[in-house]
Parts: structure tokens; sequence; C-alpha cells
């Protein structure tokens, strides 16, 4: 009788509750000083949305749609860590003489060729059609000028001031071939059920460079990794934890991104996970993907040269 009334007392306490969660709270991380996060939105905050959203006993997290300020969060000691773009973080390593590092790439590169256009099924069916893009200035024009380069194509290009400004003319059929991010390209592909995906510049990238396109990492300041190591260790561990769980549990994440405000439907969050490439990735495997994409960037992009083996944090 005891043994039964045991198993019931343990069921009726972990009912309805996330008992991975249940039982992580009550480990040692619990912190004083909390570890402040700043995540700049959109697809860069998705690999450390689990761990933020689970584990806010020891982070202090806050989301930013203006570089700017976690640039000056960095420089001044206002975060420890930040999940930012690649291209971003070479700039502010430079800038600081080595004041960051990266410490994991979560993410490699989830941008997209969408069309309604039955005739373009490759790279090679672009041609020297006009194709809409938005990120002028910013690494992606300077990776779309590589991979073409490479591929001897050479279309037009026509910049808009902003995705969601090329979303809306894709979604309203103005624009028949778009070069969108993650999460954009699945909010047209699904509000505009002509539009398909038909070129993946991840592969085209690899195949260009032979190496994987790694488009946003999680930084900390020098400082911080030197003071803290065990709590870098720690952020690590859950970091990859965090990443894996959208990978694995589609549905489930999707639910928790929608819930928490990342996606505006459980069915939008559900149809774009899979096209994300969310991976995770610290050590010396991130130098090779850091170096290649730094290396296709101009100079004042990247603030001058980055070396991999300088601005990677390897254990």
């Amino acid at each position: 009788m005891m043994v039964f009334a045991l198993i019931f007392t343990m069921a009726a306490c972990t009912d309805g509750k996330d008992t991975e969660t249940e039982t992580e709270t009550t480990t040692s991380y619990v912190r004083e000083n909390k570890t402040k996060v700043a995540v700049y939105s959109g697809i860069t905050s998705l690999g450390v949305s689990k761990l933020v959203r689970d584990r806010d006993y020891a982070y202090e997290s806050s989301m930013y749609t203006d570089l700017g300020e976690i640039e000056s969060l960095l420089k001044n000691g206002g975060t420890d860590i930040a999940a930012v773009p690649v291209e971003f973080a070479a700039k502010i390593y430079n800038d600081t003489k080595g004041g960051v590092k990266i410490i994991s790439i979560n993410n490699l590169g989830a941008l997209y060729l969408v069309s309604d256009d039955t005739d373009i099924k490759s790279l090679a069916d672009i041609g020297d059609k006009t194709v809409y893009a938005s990120g002028k200035g910013t690494a992606f024009e300077h990776i779309l000028n590589f991979i073409f380069e490479k591929n001897s194509i050479k279309p037009r290009i026509e910049y808009v001031a902003t995705d969601a400004e090329l979303a809306t003319l894709a979604i309203e059929g103005k624009a028949d071939l778009c070069i969108l991010p993650e999460p954009i390209a699945t909010k047209v592909v699904f509000e505009n059920r002509e539009m398909k995906r038909v070129v993946d510049f991840a592969a085209e990238w690899k195949a260009a460079s032979g190496s994987g396109l790694a488009q946003t990492v999680i930084v900390a300041r020098t400082e911080y990794i030197e003071k803290n190591p065990e709590y870098i260790n720690t952020f690590l561990s859950q970091n990859e934890i965090s990443v894996n769980f959208l990978v694995d549990n589609t549905d489930t994440g999707a639910n928790l991104l929608h819930k928490d405000n990342y996606f505006s439907s459980v069915d939008l969050a559900r149809a774009c996970l899979p096209n994300c490439k969310l991976y995770f990735i610290k050590g010396d495997e991130m130098k090779p993907l850091v170096q290649s994409v730094c290396d296709a960037l101009p100079a004042e992009m990247t603030g001058g040269t980055v070396n991999a083996d300088g601005i990677c944090f390897v254990q």
C-alpha cells in the first residue's frame, strides 16, 4: 500500500508539467547575479529560445531589433553573451581588439530563392532575370555575389528596403523571384501557395566555397569567459540542448515558439523550423565556417582581417 501511495503521489506531482524543466530548475545553477544575454530578433534568436525560456533562474535575456544597441552593450559590459550575425561578431571582435569571442554557431544559412515561376528549378535557370532581395549592404549581398560569380550567373538584383516589404510584394504576386531568409521565406510560401522554395543558397554556398554557411553565432565578452569559465561551459551545454530540442521536436517546439511570441501561429512555426538550418557547433569545428564567410566579406564590414584562430573560443 505504501508503494502504491508513493507512485500515486509522484504521478500527481508531475501531471501536466514539463518534468525536464522541473528537474533542471532545482539544480545549482541558480545565481544571485544572472548572466545577461542580448538576442538579436529573427532566426538569430531561435537557438537560445528554449534556454532563456526554461532557465530564467540563471539568465537575464533581452531581445533587440537594433544591432547598434547590442554593440553598445558588448562594448560597455552591459551584456555578457549575445546572439548575433557572424559578420557583426567579426566587426565587434576587431573593434574591441579581441574583446569578444565566438563561442558557438547556431545556424548554417537559411536563405532561399522563392518563386512562382515553374520554369525556375535551379540556380542556372535564373540567368539574367530580375531577382528581388533585401539586405543590401549586409553580408547577404556579398554572399549572393560570391555564389553568382562562382556559377557565372549575372541576374539583375533589385534591392528593396526591408524583408517585410519584400514579403508583401511576394505575397501579393508583385515579385516572382525573391531571395528571402527564414522565417520570412516560410511566411511568403505560407500565404501565397503559388510561391515555392526553388534554390537553397546555403547548399549553393557550400558547393561554391567548400564550407558551410555560418549565419548566426553566439558571442561572449572575453573578460567574462576568462572570469567565468564554468558559466560558459554551462551555457554551451544548455545552448546545445536548446538547439537540438527544436531540431528533434518540431511540433512541441513550434507550440513553445508561438507561445513565446517568436511566431504569429503554431502552423507557421511548424512549417518554418525544418528550413531554419539550426545547428550547434563549437570548438575547432567553427573555425573553417567562420573563416570562409569572413573571407568573402569586405574589410569594412568585418572591421579588418579576421583570423578564425583568434575569434573562435576553443576550450
